[in-house]
């Protein structure tokens, strides 16, 4: 395609209508069996301590969990996912709150789900919020309330991450790689708790080895090179922490979404989304460039509920879920979209749109492209025709496939209706200037 593949969602933890995250205070390293690594040196902390394991076993067949701690509540999938437990299952949710008290961290939960729409009342029965912070050492909880935690929980849904593409490792490692480390020896804690994963298809490198096909789920991730980019790269660390806690006997299951939209039926969306920016960016621009890009981007309300069903089935226990749409789509849809919104996008060839990126790139700061500029190559304009015809994916995703034929929700289709939802959304929240035409239907 004349763009780039579309990466993971630039953030997770952005909300448009909640307020920002309070700022964290520098965080002593939490304790290692090493020394802490460099910088750059993301070897040293791909091992997990010897002294996480769970014991004793779990029974056979566990009871329907009754207590559950959910990280990233605040976060965009993370709000959603907690509104999925909550209408799936009957178990209390325990929410990991970076706050520094507890009606700080309520404050900051009930403002992400009432600005994507889905608080309700009667929610608040169902949820506790336990101030912590994923960066420090136990999480940033006290003795007692680590030992308590550990006790009176019996899953975890670990879908907390920092989550910038630009930052580097070393900025992320304490949120992403040693907060994983600390979920994971809470999990293993008084007793073992089954622990699902929420890593990312950025683990994996664009396209599969030579004379490989697909990348399988099966596939252990340490056959493929240490992804680019920080994020990626503490994400692939972090996931490989929980494979290791899986091989120790702690009942692990990771889910591995890739890019994420907004709600499909209400248009809710993180304000910080490449899809939402591209759209934003695209009308702004009053230009795009020639040819059809594929979209494989998937609700979040299909992901969240995918993950809460997946964790629910006892099949799940080990396995691993490439979450990808099942039915990619052209970009001709969002244009269609746009059109008839009012929002008329000239379709111009490639380089000259890059020209309008490379001037963005040089201070226009505030422009919703400025963050994408560095995701789109500088390329021929033959080049970028070689790619324009929609090539089929190159993840295997037959675990999620099986594990969801029976669920009792389908994946929103990626069409006309759904980017126009996405549009409406956009203009309500005034991200969007009116159409500078009347819209035609």
């Amino acid at each position: 395609a004349p763009t780039p593949a579309m990466p993971a969602p630039l953030t997770r933890t952005a909300v448009h209508t909640a307020p920002p995250s309070p700022p964290r205070p520098p965080s002593p390293a939490p304790p290692l069996p090493h020394s802490p690594a460099p910088a750059a040196d993301w070897q040293q902390d791909i091992l997990l301590p010897a002294d996480i394991i769970p014991t004793p076993p779990l029974p056979h067949s566990p009871a329907p969990h009754k207590t559950i701690l959910l990280t990233g509540a605040t976060g965009f999938l993370g709000a959603f996912l907690l509104e999925a437990l909550l209408r799936q299952t009957q178990a209390e949710i325990v929410c990991l709150i970076r706050a520094e008290s507890t009606a700080a961290a309520w404050q900051r939960l009930q403002a992400s789900l009432k600005g994507y729409s889905i608080w309700q009342d009667d929610f608040q029965s169902r949820i506790t919020v336990q101030p912590g912070d994923l960066a420090k050492p136990h999480l940033g909880l006290s003795e007692q309330d680590w030992r308590s935690l550990a006790a009176s929980i019996d899953a975890v849904y670990h879908n907390g991450a920092e989550v910038h593409h630009v930052s580097p490792y070393a900025l992320l490692r304490e949120t992403n790689v040693w907060g994983t480390r600390e979920v994971i020896r809470l999990a293993c804690e008084h007793h073992p708790k089954p622990l699902h994963f929420t890593s990312t298809l950025s683990v994996l490198p664009p396209t599969p080895p030579a004379g490989q096909a697909k990348m399988r789920e099966a596939d252990p991730l340490d056959r493929y090179p240490v992804p680019a980019g920080g994020y990626n790269r503490t994400k692939w660390v972090a996931e490989q922490l929980v494979q290791q806690a899986g091989d120790r006997g702690l009942p692990i299951t990771i889910y591995r979404p890739g890019p994420i939209s907004g709600h499909s039926q209400t248009g809710a969306f993180n304000a910080n989304d490449f899809l939402y920016r591209l759209m934003q960016g695209y009308i702004q621009l009053g230009r795009a460039p020639q040819g059809a890009m594929p979209l494989d981007i998937l609700p979040v309300d299909y992901v969240s509920s995918a993950i809460a069903y997946l964790s629910r089935q006892p099949q799940s226990q080990g396995q691993v879920f490439h979450l990808i749409h099942p039915q990619p789509a052209s970009s001709d849809g969002l244009f269609a979209a746009c059109r008839a919104a009012g929002y008329p996008i000239q379709r111009v060839p490639y380089e000259q749109w890059h020209g309008q990126l490379r001037a963005i790139a040089q201070g226009q700061t505030d422009h919703p492209l400025y963050p994408l500029v560095a995701l789109f190559s500088s390329r021929s304009e033959s080049d970028a025709t070689e790619t324009t015809a929609q090539k089929e994916l190159p993840f295997d995703c037959c675990n999620a496939i099986t594990g969801l034929a029976n669920a009792p929700f389908d994946c929103p289709p990626l069409d006309e209706a759904l980017f126009t939802t996405y549009l409406s959304a956009l203009k309500k929240s005034g991200a969007l200037k009116p159409p500078p035409v009347s819209a035609s239907h």
